[in-house]
């Protein structure tokens, strides 16, 4: 009975013995796995990090790369960069890192940092740098596209010169109205943006019906301005501040009810009497706004500088700086860093013969050519639209042809620039758009480029150069006949075009579902 007892207590021993053993091996491995995880969330963390960091690269680069991007592999890690607009010239940028720990169970990191881009807060240019949707299904939203019934006057003509959004308003220019003393600066609010409300207009010149070629917006701490370029001919046989026939106009429109003109500039490069085409006395054409300096392009000079730097850190009282002879019409310009890129008619007289014309800008009194680019073929030859955006150009030519069928000729080009302002060869990409359509104006998100053609607007796929493609398209009202042009605010795009009549339209554009 007694060595029963014993065998008994032997046996409880060892049970306790195997569950204390069990019990350590359990915590042993237990904390292998919690050390597992830590290791695994702390190189989680690492990553996120990083690719916070090298958003912060991306952003001190250009604004506008600062994109969302899509879910990637690292090893075991998920990563996955999102990015959204909190207010303009600011993003909320969110890195996250997941992974499944050995019972698969998720685990992830995230992290959260704001970024903002004081340096082009007083540019006009709020349009959005990514879209949210994929634009296969665009569509006008706005019920009357009319200006005329927009402006509640049908009973003159109005045609379109350009058009600019920013922040819920839209700023709209007008050149060759029906007749004099009828306004052709157009402000709206665009709160609703299918149902723009006129609330503010004004006339440039009351004596003169050419009205306005080109508009940028720019604000700063003493209000909100528009930069004009005057479309009054240059055929006037006396150009003077009684006859508002200077080449840049600004206008006061921090009172958009109420806007004013405040200052009349005639590029200095002028002489009377006035004689068509010489000197600075050519037409106003493009203009470019940016850190408080105008970039002004003309028409053909005979003598003068086409591209023109202005200094408009007082808006009342600009200061003409330097300029450089193109020989040609300026059609866009824009400026990204130290470099203004210039496109215009390839003149079989200017050297080099070029479509876009790089010219370095930091010193304004003194800027010099750098570069350009040029492409054979086509009878027309005209570098037409421009965006830059990091180390890549985008550029919209005219077309190559005006009838008969499709050809080879590319009317839109991705390359590559330099630091020295030079484009690099090779092409990165390019594509050939149907006869006669020509790539008027454009704007670049991201992954799309969206166009307004002679008679379309266009979606493409740019997301690699290499492979570029058509997404969607719908037509421009009675597009075909003048230039359109385009700008953009959160998932809206406004499109302007005219027809044969000099009639313009506004079209407002977003992706339906």
């Amino acid at each position: 009975m007694k060595r029963g007892f014993i065998t008994f207590e032997i046996l409880i021993s060892f049970s306790i013995l195997i569950m204390s053993l069990g019990g350590i091996v359990l915590i042993l491995f237990g904390n292998q796995s919690l050390v597992t995880d830590s290791v695994m969330h702390i190189k989680a963390q690492e990553i996120a990090d990083e690719m916070l960091y090298t958003s912060s690269l991306i952003a001190q680069k250009d604004f506008k790369l600062l994109n969302p991007l899509p879910t990637s592999i690292d090893e075991m890690y998920n990563k996955n960069l999102g990015v959204e607009y909190t207010q303009y010239f600011q993003k909320k940028v969110t890195a996250r890192v997941s992974w499944q720990n050995e019972y698969r169970a998720e685990q992830h990191v995230t992290l959260t940092k704001i970024f903002s881009d004081p340096e082009n807060s007083s540019s006009g240019d709020t349009c959005d740098s990514f879209s949210p949707t994929e634009w296969k299904h665009p569509e006008i939203t706005n019920s009357t596209t009319q200006f005329s019934e927009l402006i509640r006057d049908t009973q003159n003509t109005y045609s379109i010169s350009d058009i600019e959004i920013h922040k819920n308003t839209l700023y709209v220019t007008a050149k060759n109205t029906s007749r004099n003393n009828k306004e052709n600066l157009f402000i709206f609010d665009a709160t609703n943006p299918n149902n723009p409300n006129l609330i503010g207009k004004i006339d440039n010149s009351p004596t003169n019906s050419a009205g306005l070629s080109s508009l940028a917006i720019a604000s700063s701490s003493t209000g909100v301005y528009a930069f004009t370029t005057n479309a009054i001919s240059s055929n006037f046989s006396i150009c003077n501040p009684g006859k508002n026939c200077a080449q840049l106009q600004i206008f006061n429109v921090t009172n958009p009810k109420n806007p004013s003109l405040i200052t009349n500039f005639l590029l200095p490069t002028s002489t009377e009497p006035r004689i068509t085409g010489s000197g600075g006395r050519a037409t106003g054409q493009s203009i470019f706004y940016t850190h408080g300096y105008i970039y002004l392009g003309l028409t053909k000079t005979t003598t003068g500088p086409e591209f023109n730097i202005i200094d408009v850190h007082n808006p009342e009282h600009p200061e003409w700086l330097g300029g450089i002879r193109l020989g040609t019409t300026v059609h866009s310009i824009t400026v990204h860093g130290n470099y203004a890129y210039i496109t215009h008619k390839a003149d079989n007289s200017s050297s080099p013969e070029e479509q876009l014309t790089i010219v370095d800008v930091r010193d304004p009194q003194n800027p010099r050519r750098t570069g350009g680019f040029w492409k054979t073929g086509g009878i027309l030859n005209a570098g037409k639209s421009i965006a830059v955006q990091g180390d890549t150009v985008y550029l919209g030519r005219l077309a190559s042809k005006i009838s008969g069928i499709m050809d080879t000729i590319p009317e839109f080009y991705i390359l590559s620039a330099t630091s020295d302002g030079k484009i690099s060869t090779p092409v990165l990409g390019s594509i050939p758009l149907p006869t006669p359509e020509s790539v008027h104006d454009f704007i670049i998100q991201n992954t799309h480029a969206f166009f307004v053609t002679t008679s379309e607007f266009q979606v493409w796929n740019i997301a690699s150069s290499s492979n570029i493609h058509h997404v969607s398209s719908i037509p421009l009202p009675h597009g075909g006949i003048d230039t359109p042009q385009i700008d953009c605010e959160k998932n809206y795009m406004y499109a302007s075009s005219n027809n044969e009549y000099g009639q313009g339209f506004i079209s407002i554009i977003t992706d339906s579902p």
